[in-house]
């Protein structure tokens, strides 16, 4: 059957990516790279296998020359593959900064230029276009979120928490562990300010009141202190905390965008800070233009919660160094300060079981399965379809199950091991009469403590019964756990070798006791791949930690399967959207 024109096409790019993706990773010069470009070949295409890129493999290869010339030619920066890691993210993971330098200014400048095109046509017939997802959540959408039911509630721990449902999901506004972010922000924003006695503050998103709290606990409390916030319920919440009755304090019930120009009379702050959900990129900017006439000069201070692009370095990066070009288009001077949180990751435990069956169970970064030959395989999970073929995936268990099983005879070791119990019990206490009797009758010399050196020989006769029915044993059962480590070994060192040290998994087996017939596997997840306390199942990349409240992992959104949490989009990539997670590095 012949191929339709659009099918030739597809099959005919198809070749012309591969075909320069393998060039690039053979090391082919750059002029032979230029000439397969200008033949066609598209600088867009992702290996099925891998999601790999032209610009994945120029990264990987450590190219500079070649990723500047394919930048330049209009490769995509932000693409991810299909372990969702972008071309700069294979840089990091050489140290390769000026890799890095070039795909992030290149992200700049296309981000840049988007918002610049997005400004543009708000006033201007559009001439071509532009293609953007949608989020009427109340995730992402102010209006959908101000008619979304709030609940202020406290975890187990005793910290507050804010939360909004979305679906059948429960998501975080604003959440207990912000607190040592909030303390950081007002330090840097108020210490030593000029006019600490006499501070103009306004706040933009009330949430949880932890930052107002703090401006109203300073030495010197504000003598003004405006606070915007629109949400009915968080209104409410105010109320019964007593902030409408408070000594110097100003509440504005609507947006920060209706209440611009009440804020543009008063005027005049001395500090300002901004922190609303589902609000993307755009309308913090919009904020941005503002501040010139809401600041009241230049000892004035301005922040805001940066969690632009939190899910990924490259993202975050980008994000960032827009928001200080368009804060310098404003005239404001901005500086960034690492704020270093440690958080942890909740312990969990997986119970043991004396029976014959399988089970999965899924903890902050392990899989642990207990296997049986008297039960079918499970299928593979989800977090190894990437590395794992489903017959790669049953012969290793059933290899594994089967070499257990032969150093594995669970009715056999419970009836010798309860003989050899009770053997080392019943012989000592029945011959020690028989023993201090015959040693009795037969000794001549009185001063022999005959009971002492009964006691010694039938202790001796514990120790050696004990040994005759336990040493075979331990013997037979160490020789079998050598076995399966060796086997778990092999495959390690294969998964090291196809996929690299930091993005394979690594297996560890149990070999079975002699009161439980199943082989525990347990699968300890790299960074890249295994769920996080945000949610269950984000796929996060390392060096984002979990928050340390233990609770939190119910209350932020979550994905069933593997790939980027669910947020505003374009593509596949996470864009304009100022998520607030939990992160090791936060910038204020």
């Amino acid at each position: 059957m012949e191929r339709s024109e659009s099918e030739e096409t597809v099959h005919i790019f198809t070749q012309l990516g591969e075909y320069l993706i393998d060039s690039i990773l053979r090391g082919e010069s750059i002029d032979a790279i230029k000439l397969i470009v200008q033949e066609g070949a598209p600088l867009w295409y992702q290996t099925e296998s891998e999601g790999m890129s032209a610009l994945h493999a120029a990264a990987y290869m450590q190219n500079t020359e070649l990723v500047q010339y394919l930048i330049d030619e209009g490769a995509i920066w932000n693409s991810v593959d299909n372990l969702k890691y972008t071309a700069a993210d294979v840089a990091l993971s050489f140290n390769n900064e000026t890799i890095y330098t070039i795909i992030r200014n290149a992200g700049i400048r296309a981000e840049m230029l988007l918002t610049l095109l997005s400004s543009r046509s708000e006033i201007e017939e559009p001439s071509s276009l532009m293609i953007r997802s949608e989020d009427e959540t109340a995730a992402a959408s102010t209006n959908a979120f101000l008619k979304s039911r709030l609940n202020f509630i406290k975890d187990k721990n005793g910290q507050e928490i804010c939360v909004v449902k979305v679906g059948d999901e429960e998501i975080g506004v604003m959440m207990g562990w912000e607190q040592g972010i909030m303390q950081e922000t007002v330090k840097n924003l108020c210490e030593d300010h000029p006019s600490s006695d006499n501070l103009k503050v306004l706040n933009i998103g009330f949430g949880l009141g932890i930052i107002d709290t703090l401006f109203q606990a300073l030495p010197t409390r504000p003598i003004t202190h405006y606070i915007v916030e629109p949400h009915p319920d968080v209104l409410q919440y105010m109320k019964r905390l007593g902030w409408y009755q408070k000594p110097g304090v100003k509440i504005l019930e609507r947006k920060w965008q209706d209440s611009i120009q009440d804020l543009l009379e008063v005027g005049g702050f001395d500090v300002v800070y901004t922190d609303t959900f589902s609000e993307d990129y755009n309308a913090l900017r919009g904020f941005f233009e503002h501040l010139p006439d809401l600041l009241a000069g230049p000892e004035s201070r301005f922040s805001f919660f940066n969690g632009l692009g939190a899910t990924n370095a490259l993202f975050y990066d980008v994000y960032t160094h827009l928001a200080e070009l368009h804060l310098a288009d404003v005239g404001i001077d901005d500086r960034f300060f690492q704020l270093k949180r440690s958080y942890s990751l909740p312990s969990a435990t997986v119970p043991a079981s004396g029976h014959s069956e399988r089970r999965l169970y899924e903890t902050a970064g392990d899989i642990v399965l207990y296997l049986s030959t008297n039960q079918p395989n499970p299928p593979v999970p989800f977090e190894l379809q990437d590395q794992m073929t489903p017959a790669v995936w049953l012969t290793r268990l059933t290899a594994l199950a089967n070499t257990a099983q032969r150093y594995s005879k669970p009715w056999f070791e419970r009836i010798w091991t309860v003989t050899g119990i009770l053997a080392s019990l019943i012989l000592p206490a029945v011959l020690y009469n028989v023993i201090y009797n015959h040693m009795n009758v037969r000794g001549a010399d009185g001063n022999v403590d005959f009971a002492r050196l009964s006691e010694m020989i039938t202790f001796a006769l514990f120790i050696g019964v004990f040994l005759f029915f336990f040493t075979p044993i331990a013997i037979w059962k160490f020789i079998g756990r050598k076995q399966v480590d060796r086997l778990v070994s092999k495959w390690n060192g294969a998964d090291r070798m196809n996929y690299g040290q930091n993005a394979s998994s690594t297996w560890k087996a149990q070999s079975p006791g002699i009161f439980r017939n199943s082989t525990i596997l347990t699968i300890s997840l790299p960074a890249s791949m295994k769920p996080t306390s945000f949610h269950p199942n984000a796929y996060l990349p390392s060096y984002i930690n979990g928050p340390i409240d233990p609770d939190a992992s119910y209350y932020y959104p979550y994905k069933s399967e593997p790939g980027l949490p669910r947020m505003s989009v374009i593509g596949n990539v996470p864009l304009h959207i100022d998520e607030k997670r939990g992160f090791e590095d936060s910038r204020v």
